[in-house]
């Protein structure tokens, strides 16, 4: 409903807002989860999880309205498949896919060898990954935040290049202190610095490549969330490769920055207008 509904900067705000509201999430789960854990078991969580999944159908279902009008001709999958071919023939639209997807895969980089990293090569208890874990989302959390009070004076395509800057940058760090065998506090830091801007990458990207194609909002926004899924899936096993687990997640994050940013500039060189 979000692409139908707003567009540009009002899109951007948006799309932080709900980013925002997901960052909260894994800050917020290892903590309900463990609270749960003792009284319930994990069996018990899947059934709360299984309750939440229920809410949110009936929520789609009886609450959210239809937003995208009902003029549907033809088949519905062809007029499916249609649509994204047309959605994936715009240039500029394909770099903000590329941004998007490729800044999320950095941080799903992070996410599927953090444990290993911070309690195996650092040296954390659990208690402390879930910490590190935690701060780390917050600092994604205050990304969107700033980003929704910048985004109107900055424009969405300023804050989404300051993004992937930002993220090359801290990924370049956190690879020389690996390098050059810097301390864990110095390689937590620059962590942090690798995580939050996607704050900044996710939701501009998203607002700029569905103002592009307006009548096709949502299979923009349809095409971003599957490709980024998918990427991110992708990405995940690879963080296991290799004796090194620190050094092997700094360059699958490197990489996946390198192609944001690349991705980004160009998207936005080929963008015609806000």
């Amino acid at each position: 409903a979000l692409p139908d509904l707003l567009a540009g900067k009002a899109a951007a705000r948006a799309f932080s807002l709900l980013m925002a509201i997901q960052a909260i999430a894994p800050a917020l789960a290892p903590i309900i989860g463990g609270l749960l854990a003792e009284p319930i078991g994990w069996r018990g969580i899947y059934w709360v999880l299984v309750g939440l999944h229920v809410v949110q159908l009936l929520l789609a279902w009886l609450v959210v309205p239809e937003t995208g009008g009902r003029n549907r001709q033809g088949h519905l999958l062809g007029q499916v498949l249609g649509n994204y071919a047309t959605v994936l023939s715009h240039p500029a639209i394909l770099g903000y896919l590329g941004s998007m997807s490729f800044g999320f895969s950095a941080m799903f980089c992070y996410i599927s060898a953090s444990p290993f990293v911070i309690q195996d090569v650092l040296g954390f208890s659990p208690a402390g990954y879930s910490l590190v874990f935690a701060v780390n989302s917050l600092g994604l959390l205050a990304a969107n935040l700033v980003n929704m009070r910048l985004v109107d004076s900055h424009g969405p395509k300023v804050m989404l290049r300051a993004g992937v800057g930002l993220s090359v940058c801290a990924n370049a760090v956190l690879l020389a202190t690996i390098a050059l065998g810097v301390g864990g506090g110095v390689v937590l830091v620059a962590l942090f610095f690798c995580v939050a801007p996607t704050g900044f990458i996710m939701g501009n990207s998203a607002a700029l490549a569905t103002g592009l194609r307006r009548d096709k909002a949502g299979s923009v926004s349809a095409v971003m969330g599957g490709v980024q899924s998918l990427l991110g899936g992708l990405v995940s096993p690879l963080m296991g490769l290799g004796s090194d687990r620190l050094l092997t997640m700094s360059l699958g994050m490197c990489a996946c920055a390198g192609v944001a940013a690349a991705a980004a500039l160009a998207a936005t060189r080929w963008h015609v207008g806000e």
